[in-house]
């Protein structure tokens, strides 16, 4: 049952979220050096090497989608492990804004430097698919309880 459509949602989640290890997937990046001397951006991009606690986040959400794709059996488990995805995907675009926040507190003047990029919206776009996972998976809950009470 690979095939179904919240398992190909989580697949891209998934994958959406390994394009963070890549290098070009950076958060945000710099090439003033003024904003290159700030603690993130010390080779001028901020990306998800710059601190160990989003590179555990961001393999322990990769992996809790990925096992995920394979409990088809157990609906209310892969239910649950989604909804838990989910908050640690948020967790790191709440890490990570306050990592971006608390190295330029101080630098305001310094801000309007910094470019946004592709690697900032890569953790929505994973939620937003494992939404559309969760959908579908309390769609197919009312579809098997609903065939359970015909028998």
């Amino acid at each position: 049952m690979i095939q179904r459509i919240q398992s190909i949602f989580m697949l891209l989640a998934a994958a959406c979220m390994s394009f963070l290890y890549l290098p070009s997937f950076e958060f945000a990046g710099s090439e003033t050096p003024e904003v290159r001397s700030a603690g993130l951006f010390t080779d001028g991009y901020f990306n998800s090497y710059d601190n160990t606690i989003l590179v555990s986040l961001i393999a322990g959400a990769i992996s809790l989608a990925f096992i995920n794709i394979f409990l088809y059996k157990n609906r209310n488990l892969q239910l649950l492990l989604s909804r838990i995805t989910i908050v640690v995907i948020f967790s790191i675009i709440v890490v990570g804004g306050i990592l971006f926040y608390l190295n330029f507190e101080n630098r305001q003047s310094e801000m309007e430097h910094v470019n946004i990029r592709l690697g900032l919206f890569i953790p929505f776009v994973s939620m937003a698919l494992l939404y559309f996972a969760n959908k579908y998976i309390i769609k197919d809950n009312k579809l098997v309880k609903s065939m359970d009470r015909l028998r």
